[in-house]
């Protein structure tokens, strides 16, 4: 049919009544050709998997692992794309069966070289080549800084990274509970001999700020509790906890101990300002330069070389790696350690932990070195001590000793739960030693009250909900109504606070850890600064 012409055929023709014929069994026989349809795609996955899995294990070797092999363990429950996928290094020192190991974390530290080989090449280049622009003292400067990174180099490359004792790890902040510091203090009274050292930030043309202080209760020969006093985080003045750690100071700075300081003691006298010890107390103590001990013992050892050779070298960046032939990284000299180095005092990401726990590693090992050139050098004589250290706590440091089995993925390494630096609300009622009967019972009662908290807060938050960016004008009654009133049922609300951005989140501790998503799904919009105005409209509005 062509437009605007006639039809040359006629169209047909068809009946008014269309008749269709009917099959009684069309759904049985659909069903059956359903049912095979899905009975073919299942043998030809089938079949597919089988291939791969042969072409896989034709063009790969399994994993063969031995007794003292080094391995990374996969880290279990990552809650973000950018947390750290795999812990270690772990040594294995058992096999099980095939595919099982009993493996222990190793106590030395990788060895990471500060420089790659194109950067050491690139830096012996620039020495050479300074640009004649460059001159006078920014010239020397310039070399200098280079000539320093180049020398600590070839020092980490010559020597094996610094080797830890055996020792615990606390923190002194607002955070600690009165029974740990009283434990501490009994210590301290058990013994005589200590090292302690200092941590300041850097502030550019102003004096360094008084940061840290890092004690060495030293036990024994091997043994030893390392206290880490974070001075922008202690407790309030009227509080009795800072009461606790005056007496801790007053315990520790007493004319019978030995107090080994890298240094002279004057560098405590910026931290009298925070009121916990005073210029009479450092006055009375018997403090003993390690640094003059070592000059002498240096130019004993050395005397042939002359005066300005010995007095050239720098003897706090470089005694362990001359004298116990183990090299150590100090570059963190001045870190900001007064951020909070204590995972415990608020809630950190990934990398802020990471971060944390090179600042807490660099402070402790300020005191383990002079406690090693102490045990080298003579100076002091292997003891026994009154008081052993809490096994648990020495083996949430970084002394673990934990077995661990992998799992049944033969493409995967060994898993394992997360390591958490110690804090002092982990320490048992059991390991602390009985006190002199000397508190009263309310005493008592409000320590035995704030321990029960402590336990009691630990189990309302270990499944919760955390919503970040939250308004700030929200109060936590508020929050907790708006939770009620959507259903969730939580244990416990609270907020937090970042150091760095100042943004407030808020922690819902849940009941019931199955439907956590959804109950996240319902309730994570509903804190930012709109939902809150409409929240005030509509109170202001039932008023």
């Amino acid at each position: 049919m062509m437009y605007g012409r006639l039809p040359i055929l006629p169209f047909d023709h068809q009946d008014d009544n269309v008749t269709l014929s009917y099959d009684s069994t069309h759904i049985n026989k659909l069903n059956q050709f359903l049912s095979k349809l899905n009975e073919q795609a299942k043998i030809n996955i089938i079949r597919n998997q089988e291939r791969y899995k042969q072409r896989y294990d034709i063009n790969r070797a399994d994993p063969s692992y031995n007794i003292g092999d080094l391995v990374l363990v996969k880290t279990l429950n990552i809650r973000h794309k950018f947390d750290i996928r795999y812990e270690g290094p772990f040594r294995i020192i058992k096999q099980l069966t095939q595919k099982t190991f009993i493996i222990q974390h190793v106590k030395k530290s990788t060895l990471h070289l500060i420089l790659s080989q194109r950067e050491y090449e690139d830096l012996l280049w620039k020495i050479k080549n300074i640009p004649s622009t460059i001159t006078g003292k920014k010239r020397h400067n310039l070399r200098t800084t280079f000539k320093k990174k180049l020398h600590e180099h070839e020092l980490a490359t010559k020597y094996p990274p610094f080797e830890l004792l055996k020792f615990e790890q606390l923190f002194i902040n607002f955070r600690t509970t009165d029974s740990t510091l009283i434990h501490l203090i009994d210590q301290i009274k058990s013994t005589t001999v200590f090292t302690l050292d200092t941590g300041s930030v850097l502030i550019p043309y102003q004096p360094n700020a008084a940061a840290l202080i890092q004690v060495q209760i030293i036990l024994s020969e091997s043994v030893s509790s390392v206290e880490l006093i974070e001075m922008c985080h202690l407790p309030r003045a009227y509080e009795h906890t800072f009461t606790l750690v005056k007496q801790f100071f007053q315990a520790l700075f007493n004319a019978d101990n030995n107090i080994f300081i890298w240094g002279n003691i004057n560098e405590l006298h910026s931290f009298c300002s925070y009121n916990l010890f005073t210029y009479d107390q450092l006055d009375l103590c018997n403090p003993i330069n390690l640094q003059n001990a070592f000059k002498t013992h240096w130019n004993e050892q050395h005397p042939h070389q002359p005066t300005t050779s010995s007095a050239s070298i720098n003897y706090s960046d470089y005694t362990v790696a001359f004298e116990l032939s183990e090299w150590w990284d100090k570059r963190q000299t001045t870190s900001s350690f007064d951020i909070g180095l204590d995972p415990t005092l608020y809630h950190f990401n990934s990398a802020e932990i990471e971060h944390r726990q090179s600042l807490i590693r660099y402070a402790v090992y300020d005191c383990l070195s002079m406690q090693l050139i102490m045990l080298k050098l003579k100076l002091i004589e292997p003891q026994e001590s009154n008081i052993n250290p809490s096994n648990e706590i020495v083996a949430a440091t970084l002394n673990d000793i934990t077995d661990m089995t992998s799992d049944d993925d033969q493409h995967d390494l060994p898993a394992t739960n997360n390591f958490e630096p110690i804090s002092p609300t982990d320490i048992q009622a059991d390991s602390i030693p009985k006190r002199q009967q000397t508190l009263t019972k309310a005493e008592r009662r409000r320590i035995h009250n704030r321990t029960s908290t402590l336990k009691q807060r630990k189990r309302y938050y270990k499944t919760e909900i955390i919503i970040s960016n939250i308004d700030r004008r929200f109060t936590t009654k508020e929050i907790q109504g708006i939770i009620k009133s959507y259903g969730v049922p939580y244990s416990a609300a609270n907020f937090s606070t970042s150091s760095t951005i100042r943004k407030r989140s808020v922690h819902i501790g849940m009941q019931k850890s199955s439907q956590i998503n959804d109950y996240q799904h319902r309730i994570d919009h509903l804190f930012t600064t709109s939902p809150f105005n409409r929240f005030i409209n509509g109170r202001r509005t039932n008023k």
